[in-house]
């Protein structure tokens, strides 16, 4: 592909030979004549190693003049980089069909869907146009499902769940399995039925080996442009707002709440009942036991406003040099 072609699948400019051809993305450190390599800043000039096809510069760097590149100036690097991956290695869609090893109740689907071998999928399931269903998924009766989402083997949807458009759950993932909810009584624990579903709105992506339970009478409801890393636990009634993101091995217990454009760091626990305002950023493996305002960042366990947990730890990890100090002192007042 040419990068004049390049350019303007980019909204780009370029600046050098706009018909050399290129045939691969590549890293920084790796480019050569035939790739095309996307650079964040100034100080990527120093890892190429060799003559580029081509490099794509954010609009406020200044292109190196003694190479022989092509440039082309984006208003985004990280935009053009998702871009360039996806044009050289597009997604492989399979081609819809419905494999007679698959088995469906009585389903209503959309156009051009696509059904693994050995899906089971239950009476009254909707499935919207061009959604792809791979092998070893299984979907209880009622699930409604949008369009154009995709469903990786081994995924396993629970009753009363509804499940948006453009949506991605990769392999592993349990979606409405019964919340953790129990009274006690005499003869142990009684667990509370957990009828209220999942709702998982448009545009959501879910990792591998995530679980997400139903509410309890209510749905537990995952927002729209959410995007959810592997191994993350979500409790049932939990409601996470609009492109909130959340790293791999994070635990957010029942009746929390998060609202739009929050971020959680890898590993971070949130106890019931948390309410966590928009724009909130919680750092890796912190404790969230209470709830806080919007543009909150918190760090640590228990979790505190970040540059004060800071200065808390920068302390602590002094204790020992001072409690050397305060048990010299108490040695010369003895004197």
């Amino acid at each position: 592909m040419k990068v004049k072609a390049i350019a303007d699948i980019l909204d780009g400019e370029v600046d050098g030979d706009p018909e050399r051809e290129i045939k691969d993305i590549a890293p920084v450190d790796e480019v050569d004549e035939n790739t095309i390599a996307v650079l964040r800043g100034e100080e990527d000039w120093r890892k190429i190693k060799k003559k580029a096809g081509a490099v794509v510069i954010p609009h406020n760097v200044v292109p190196d003049r003694r190479s022989s590149y092509s440039f082309i100036r984006v208003k985004n690097a990280e935009v053009a980089f998702v871009r360039l991956v996806e044009l050289f290695y597009p997604r492989e869609v399979p081609q819809p069909s419905i494999s007679p090893m698959a088995y469906l109740g009585d389903v209503k689907l959309g156009k051009d869907v696509y059904i693994g071998a050995y899906t089971w999928i239950g009476d009254a399931v909707e499935i919207g146009d061009r959604t792809v269903v791979y092998p070893f998924v299984y979907i209880a009766g009622g699930a409604k499902i949008g369009a154009n989402t995709v469903i990786y083997p081994g995924v396993v949807i629970y009753p009363r769940v509804t499940i948006g458009s453009n949506v991605v759950i990769h392999s592993g993932t349990i979606i409405g399995s019964p919340g953790f909810g129990y009274v006690r009584c005499e003869d142990g624990w009684l667990h509370i039925p957990q009828v209220g579903g999942v709702v998982i709105e448009d545009d959501v992506h879910i990792g591998a080996n995530v679980t997400i339970d139903s509410g309890t009478l209510r749905p537990t409801r995952i927002g729209k442009g959410v995007k959810i890393d592997n191994l993350v636990q979500i409790a049932h009634n939990v409601k996470i707002g609009e492109n909130t993101v959340i790293a791999a091995q994070t635990g957010i217990a029942g009746s929390s709440e998060l609202g739009n454009w929050v971020v959680l760091g890898g590993q971070v626990g949130i106890t019931d009942h948390v309410k966590l305002g928009d724009g909130v950023m919680v750092a890796a493996q912190s404790g969230v036991t209470k709830s806080a305002p919007p543009h909150t960042k918190l760090f640590g366990y228990p979790a505190r406003e970040y540059n004060k947990a800071r200065r808390t730890y920068a302390i602590l990890f002094e204790l020992p040099q001072i409690a050397r100090k305060v048990k010299e002192l108490e040695k010369r007042l003895k004197e």
